[in-house]
């Protein structure tokens, strides 16, 4: 499953009435297989190895128009520390808007109990939106870590925690506490919920917030159709206090060769 952007998301194509509501919230830092929670599998592709993927989102709002998008991307191992991706976001109702989001991956620690990685991402609009010259709205950074705990169990944090985004005039930067726990079924399927603790306002005029002010939670499923190929699916729900709560449903499909 792939729901970090969707804040992002958002917050781009939401009326500026949403922006107080939707926070920079948790998920995953990349968008290849990599990333979900099959313990066989490091924080980065393998060397030489590329990856299509194909996905589609739902983000259903009580206050405006419900979004859909399809988010095609490609990711490719350079070495087997270093990922380079880019994903586009197309945005088909309402209207139509197109993001692009390169991103990089890479691996510091691999062991058998412990992995951390370093990641970046920037979101790119080129659209005119009305004027507004914000063609980089939103970079995301971050140091994911994924603790093994006993043979079917593991624990993620680091992931998205600094997000820094520009929006008419003005800059936000926050510091933000996620937290995520995966179970593998076998070597094949595993699920995983995500949620985040705390947003710190570092930079700019906004609330910091807690899980008591936004209580997002991710649940994903990641099945390993063949050996090459993944079945993703997954749901995420924000209850927003004293706003208007929505949920973001996610599907894709992702290939190696």
């Amino acid at each position: 499953m792939n729901f970090r952007y969707l804040p992002l998301l958002a917050i781009l194509l939401l009326p500026s009435s949403a922006f107080a509501v939707i926070e920079p919230y948790t998920g995953f830092d990349t968008t290849s297989s990599q990333d979900y929670a099959l313990r066989g599998r490091g924080l980065t592709l393998s060397s030489h190895t590329a990856e299509l993927s194909a996905r589609a989102q739902w983000i259903l709002l009580d206050d405006a128009p419900n979004i859909f998008a399809l988010r095609p991307g490609f990711a490719f191992g350079i070495t087997g520390n270093l990922e380079l991706g880019v994903e586009a976001i197309v945005q088909l109702e309402p209207g139509s808007e197109v993001l692009f989001v390169p991103r990089l991956v890479y691996s510091i620690i691999e062991s058998s109990t412990v992995d951390v990685a370093i990641t970046g991402l920037l979101v790119f609009d080129f659209d005119d939106n009305g004027g507004d010259s914000n063609i980089l709205p939103t970079r995301q950074f971050g140091v994911p870590v994924r603790i093994k705990l006993l043979d079917s169990l593991s624990l993620f944090t680091g992931n998205n925690a600094i997000t820094w985004q520009h929006i008419g005039d003005d800059d936000f930067i926050d510091l933000n506490v996620n937290v995520g726990l995966s179970y593998q079924f076998d070597s094949d399927m595993a699920f995983r919920f995500d949620t985040q603790i705390l947003a710190v306002n570092l930079v700019g005029d906004r609330d910091s917030t807690t899980i008591s002010d936004i209580f997002p939670l991710g649940f994903s499923i990641v099945y390993a159709v063949a050996s090459r190929v993944d079945i993703t699916a997954g749901a995420t729900y924000y209850a927003v206090d004293g706003g208007n709560d929505f949920l973001a449903l996610d599907g894709g499909l992702l290939a190696r060769f």
